[in-house]
């Protein structure tokens, strides 16, 4: 029992502007070992009443929180902060340093046309205090540690922010004094010891923007004209003398303000000497608390120097320590090896000491990282790498036994599953880490969320003026669902597809859905990025309060977040009304699970039952007990489904010369030309070895064959490939490219041969064979669910007709093609036609007139709507139309005044009263069919604009496929 209390979490927000808005950060864990007593005695009052609607379940829910709302727990989420700026050429430099630069040594493919082999390089110029940057003590002081002698403890600890904004203002020459730390000592505690303390001045927003005008105070390369908020020396003595931190940064150019900078520069001598580092251009300190950050500064580890550029970032989370966290070796963010050239070391004015450096190398350099656009374009350079990306589980593999004195060893997949047999599995980066947006995805999806709002809000409105156009068949109001609803699952497919782009193609989840093991792409896109639009019944969520989903949205609104779209993915986790709706939806899922499940294993046994007798032979024909014949191949082509390579076909061709490629290099055999594939495979293929496959496969293969060798010869054309004696001066890449080798030809030809024979049905029980075919289909339409918008369990009831022989199946639709497809009017017309049309539907007014000797019905129609409606009646039609219906009136009943009047007599009989005849009649006439069919009771019209042309359909509700067929206007389709 004492899982239970965590076993559920449960994102609380605040409720504003009577929506609920998730708040950063915020967790909160519900208590269930609280609440366990009161869920039983709910259960068993309600029993089985729970069921009846899924509005009870948020419901309970509210119920439950609301109850045992001192059971809720805070605690917060890890998160990395990076504290770093990019290196760019624009970014603010001090007036005395060497420009960066920032040059391509190679950006592009080394084989054009082959995006395979790809490759990015670049050099670097720079000096060492560049950027966000580390200043080593040896800066100011001779003999002290230089940047590669600083201890590796010394670059991280518990980070603490001193923002003094406010008492800065605009005065770029302030100097944070002792008094300063210390009212900021009362408000948050004590300074502790070994900590890095950042100061905010803000200067730091200002650093990209505004340029440095603002940053500097000046554009002059004169450096008694650089003014910017700093430390005073007062401030800085003091720290050293009692707080004993181990580094001091800030967001501006330096510790010391106003022109301290420019001449001694007291702030520097004071910290470093004492082992304090120093961080300037710290970037980011607006996202950081106070208090409760672990910091972590990494420069590159540069011999001899004085600083280096550094990788600054922060985790979040009040409980981290740096007990047990590996550090990462950040210098690889740079490279570290470089070209040290001097630039001042020795005496300046006054007798200080004073030593900088510049830096002059590849970025691929010594110990380095390697970027994914170094070889992969459009990949992430290395400012878009996410911090969390750079650090994990450390693993080290030691595989010097194997390689010995081999300098041309690759370390195989072999040699690591020998290790993980010894030491375990190799962890992943964790589910967590799978699953995390990068800011690409954040900004597409955003953009993706802006834009399908405003669409929405657009088509309310529309509906509000009355301005929506209805579609055809549909009201206003089930228009405005109908577009929402595409527009709504319109963003979760996009943002499906903005995960594709994003994520590497190592990632666990996107390796499950690519392979087909599990899950789809939809599901990366609700885990990741967007959870999208709940439904039930296949619609939006209903009303299951008054005029309202939930009570927290405003009555008869209309908007997405109100009619259950989730905008949040499970990584950012819900709101309430978000964990709400998607309850509903998924117990709906569960229930279909459920009762499906059952159904189907039903069916399943009828099924046995029913061909329990037959059995496949060698000869590929299907009989039953008797011997009778009932299939004269099996299937129609004799091959067992569950052999299947690709979809229809046994042999999945371009897999199989990939595979054979891969395994049989050939590496000295010739190149076979485009004529000889073609010439040596008809000859393989027509040979008696291939006789006992069908005629259709063997065309098959040719066909391959022949598409393989005209893009042979394309690329031999394209890039002046030629084969034979004389093609040593050709690059070698170039003769690899759509290379196949006679022993390449034969081997893949002796193993698609080989597929098919094995894919051929072999002697069985057909029940068994249908039992385990129908299984894996049925089971993975009623199990395989994941928060799916659509209804995904709508294929088992009509397996369920098929198997029953229905005769009057649930939602029968009929596509009628038009022989004029082109016109809008044409298809008006023949819908018309085909479409059930009542005569109440045109009657403008039924009356019943009594005069001193006879009564009728007088019956005026509605001359223009039946115009509008393109029917094809008249008055004369229509008194046909009533004498054939199985009212029994007689036509002498009925008589036609003009265009639009008729007069309806009532017949008396012995039974009945003339009163109650013409009731009766009025009650039964508007329901005579007048036109159309009568088991038809709505078509519509469906603009289909595949292909870049509009063409006109008929979509029929019902099941009378030959009046549709005679019906005059359509046609039979052929295609």
């Amino acid at each position: 029992m004492e899982n239970l209390s965590s076993c559920r979490k449960l994102r609380i927000s605040a409720l504003s502007q009577n929506k609920y808005r998730r708040s950063k950060g915020l967790r909160r864990r519900l208590n269930i070992l609280n609440i366990w007593p009161f869920m039983i005695i709910v259960l068993t009052c309600f029993g089985g009443k729970m069921a009846a609607t899924n509005a009870f379940s948020p419901l309970l829910i509210l119920v439950l929180l609301r109850l045992h709302g001192g059971c809720l727990e805070q605690s917060e989420e890890p998160r990395l902060i990076d504290l770093t700026w990019t290196m760019e050429e624009r970014m603010n430099m001090y007036p005395t340093h060497a420009e960066y630069r920032f040059t391509i040594v190679y950006r592009g493919e080394l084989a054009p046309g082959y995006p395979e082999s790809y490759l990015e390089s670049n050099n670097l110029f720079m000096s060492e205090h560049t950027g966000t940057h580390l200043d080593a003590p040896a800066h100011f002081t001779p003999g002290a540690w230089r940047l590669d002698e600083i201890p590796l403890g010394h670059l991280t600890g518990p980070g603490v922010v001193v923002d003094v904004r406010n008492k800065i203002g605009n005065n770029s020459d302030y100097a944070i004094t002792q008094q300063d730390l210390q009212d900021w000592e009362r408000q948050y505690g004590r300074i502790p010891d070994d900590s890095i303390l950042l100061l905010r001045t803000g200067w730091g927003e200002w650093y990209w923007d505004q340029g440095p005008k603002a940053y500097l105070s000046t554009e002059s390369q004169d450096i008694n004209l650089v003014h910017f908020p700093g430390l005073h020396p007062e401030g800085a003595q003091w720290l050293v003398d009692n707080r004993k931190v181990k580094m001091v940064g800030i967001d501006t150019m330096g510790p010391d303000s106003g022109e301290e900078s420019a001449k001694d520069g007291w702030v520097h001598r004071i910290l470093l000497p004492n082992n304090v580092l120093i961080l300037e251009n710290v970037a980011h300190l607006d996202k950081m608390p106070p208090t409760g950050s672990t910091v972590y500064a990494m420069p590159i580890k540069i011999g001899q120097g004085s600083g280096a550029p550094a990788r600054v970032f922060a985790i979040v989370d009040g409980r981290t320590s740096t007990a047990g966290l590996s550090t990462p070796n950040w210098a690889a963010m740079l490279s570290t090896v470089f070209l040290l050239m001097l630039a001042f070391i020795g005496n300046q004015t006054g007798g200080y000491y004073l030593e900088s450096n510049e830096i002059a190398m590849n970025e691929h350099t010594g110990t380095h990282i390697d970027a994914p656009a170094h070889f992969v374009p459009g990949a992430w350079r290395l400012d878009q790498i996410p911090p969390g990306h750079l650090t994990g589980p450390g693993v080290m593999i030691d595989v010097r036994d194997k390689i010995g004195d081999n300098t041309d060893y690759a370390v195989t997949t072999q040699d690591l599953q020998d290790w993980e047999r010894e030491y375990g599995r190799i962890p992943e980066g964790g589910i967590i880490m799978n699953v995390t947006p990068g800011e690409g995805l954040l900004t597409a999806k955003k953009n993706l969320l802006d834009t399908g709002y405003g669409n929405c809000d657009s088509f309310i409105r529309e509906l509000e003026e009355g301005k929506l156009q209805s579609q055809p068949g549909c009201t206003p109001e089930q228009t405005l669902e109908a577009v929402i609803l595409k527009e709504l699952s319109v963003i979760r497919d996009h943002a499906g597809k903005a995960c594709l782009t994003e994520l590497h193609k190592s990632n666990s989840p996107l390796t499950m859905a690519v392979c087909g093991s599990k899950g789809s792409f939809i599901n990366i896109s609700q885990m990741i990025a967007c959870v999208g639009q709940q439904a039930i019944s296949g619609q939006r969520v209903p009303n299951g309060f008054e005029d309202r989903a939930l009570p927290h949205f405003k009555r008869y609104s209309k908007e997405p977040e109100a009619k259950g779209f989730v905008e949040n993915s499970f990584y950012s986790g819900l709101t309430p009304t978000e964990f709400f709706f998607h309850t509903m939806g998924g117990r709906e899922g569960l229930v279909d699970t459920a009762v499906k499940t059952a159904e189907t294993g039903y069916m399943q046994r009828r099924l046995v039952k029913s061909l329990e007798d037959l059995c496949s032979h060698y000869d590929l024909m299907v009989r039953n007990s008797m011997g009778e014949i009932i299939q004269f191949m099996y299937g129609g082509d004799g091959l067992d489904p569950a052999a299947m390579e690709g979809k229809d076909t046994p042999v999945d061709f371009q897999r199989v010369l990939d595979h054979i490629r891969a395994v049989h290099r050939c590496e000295g055999e010739p190149v076979l030309t485009s004529p000889e594939l073609v010439k040596t495979t008809a000859k393989m293929v027509d040979s008696p070895e291939f006789m006992s496959v069908s005629e259709e496969y063997r065309k098959e293969i040719k066909d391959f064959v022949a598409e393989i060798a005209a893009r042979v010869e394309a690329t031999h054309e394209k890039y002046k490939i030629t084969t034979g004696p004389g093609n040593s001066t050709q690059p070698p890449v170039l003769l690899q490219l759509e290379r196949i080798t006679p022993t390449q030809l034969k081997q893949f030809l002796i193993m698609v041969r080989d597929k098919y024979l094995r894919a051929k049905i072999e002697p069985e029980s057909m029940p068994v064979l249908s039992k385990m075919k129908y299984h894996n289909k049925v089971t993975s339409l009623c199990v395989k669910l994941l928060n799916h918008v659509a209804h995904i369990t709508l294929g088992v009831p009509r397996i369920k007709e098929i198997i029953n022989a229905s005769k009057n199946i649930s939602t029968p639709i009929i596509t009628a093609q038009l022989e004029d497809d082109s016109s809008a009017e044409f298809a008006r017309r023949v819908k018309g036609r085909i479409e059930k049309s009542l005569l109440g539907e045109v009657t403008e007014y039924m009356e019943e007139v009594y005069l001193p000797d006879d009564c009728f019905l007088l019956i005026k129609l509605h001359m223009d709507r039946i115009k509008l409606l393109k029917l094809e009646v008249s008055a004369d039609t229509i008194r046909y139309s009533i004498c054939t219906s199985k009212l029994r009136i007689k036509p002498a009943n009925i008589v036609v005044h003009g265009e639009s009047i008729l007069c309806v007599t009532p017949s008396e009989t012995a039974q009945s009263t003339m009163y109650y005849n013409m009731q009766k009649l009025k009650e039964t006439l508007p329901k005579v069919v007048i036109k159309g069919i009568d088991s038809v009771s709505r078509a519509v019209i469906h603009l289909d604009e595949k292909g870049g042309q509009q063409q006109y359909k008929l979509l029929v509700e019902g099941d009378n496929l030959r009046a549709v067929i005679a019906t005059p206007g359509t046609q039979v389709y052929t295609g």
